[in-house]
């Protein structure tokens, strides 16, 4: 996260928020959600982040994470971003002194208490860049902080929240729905966001989770500070505005489908949940490598992770290991 500065009068605190690993029957499901500030009258982008966005750039390139992790340099261009999100503006560089466990913690996310219930979680040890050079990482943070420096932005940080199996689970039982379970993980960071005392206008987009399209009495029980004065939800878009009542200040959330392409934000937060989830699956399969060497590694997704549990149940038998604690239900 960068350091404080003074800004604007009436600036736009802008966040974004996406995830990864919804789909998957393994691994855990991760959020994440990028931040920076817009003076009144800036522009909507940079213009050193308007190329990343469209495409244009050769350091950094910002886009749904399933077409930027794709193809041979896919995940080098996706890890370059994520720890670009992550290390703008910290007077280190992204790679000094950051293996995996390091940058889940630079997210917010601490590995011990993701490794709770989870051993498979216990040891991020992998060194980073696991797929980018020195080179390209730093060319990519470059980018990043140079949108923050052209004048009417401010970059603020970049978090997440990584939740287990057996949690996820446990958020199934309690809502019966895969996209209220998401929800918990998703709503923490608006609150996280919207917990930040120094803005006075937010603006909150984000990827919409599932086929639900009712936030307003989420969003009111998620922030019983604040009060909610306008629900736009029209087809597939859902827009509220909410106001603090202590502090007269003002958010706007929109959840919609494919937010990653229309914003910037998003997108950057999509590639980090993605980037996130990835260093986690690589301890999943590092640690069950352990117990059956001869068992290839897996994703997760739901055919290929079928082949998994099967060609695993010897070892989870052995070891007691419980499907309920290992498998996402749904």
């Amino acid at each position: 996260m960068s350091a404080r500065r003074t800004f604007p009068a009436g600036a736009l605190r802008c966040v974004g928020i996406d995830e990864a690993g919804l789909g998957p029957i393994l691994g855990p499901f991760c959020a994440a959600a990028v931040r920076y500030d817009r003076a009144p009258r800036a522009a909507s982008l940079p213009p050193a982040w308007k190329r990343a966005f469209e495409g244009s750039s050769r350091a950094l390139l910002v886009a749904d994470s399933k077409l930027v992790f794709r193809g041979p340099r896919g995940a080098a261009r996706g890890e370059a971003a994520a720890l670009a999100a992550l290390c703008c503006g910290a007077p280190e560089g992204p790679l000094l002194g950051l293996d995996a466990a390091g940058a889940l913690r630079r997210a917010g996310v601490e590995p011990a208490e993701l490794a709770v219930g989870a051993p498979w979680y216990a040891e991020f040890a992998s060194a980073i860049p696991r797929f980018s050079t020195q080179v390209e990482l730093d060319a990519a943070r470059a980018e990043l902080e140079a949108g923050a420096a052209s004048g009417g932005v401010r970059w603020v940080g970049a978090s997440a929240r990584c939740v287990p199996e057996r949690a996820f689970n446990a958020a199934l039982l309690r809502w019966q729905n895969k996209a209220d379970a998401a929800w918990e993980g998703v709503g923490g960071l608006v609150a996280e966001a919207l917990g930040d005392p120094e803005p006075e206008r937010f603006e909150i987009r984000i990827d919409r989770q599932g086929g639900r399209r009712f936030y307003g009495e989420r969003l009111e029980a998620l922030l019983p500070a604040w009060t909610l004065n306008e629900a736009r939800e029209v087809g597939g878009r859902s827009e509220y505005r909410l106001r603090e009542r202590a502090s007269g200040r003002e958010a706007r959330v929109i959840l919609e489908p494919r937010a990653e392409t229309a914003s910037f934000a998003v997108a950057l937060a999509s590639l980090l949940a993605k980037y996130l989830r990835e260093l986690a699956m690589d301890s999943f399969n590092a640690w069950f490598a352990r117990l059956a060497p001869e068992v290839r590694p897996t994703a997760g997704y739901p055919e290929d992770g079928r082949r998994w549990i099967e060609e695993m149940s010897p070892a989870l038998s052995l070891r007691k290991i419980s499907v309920e604690t290992l498998v996402r239900q749904r």
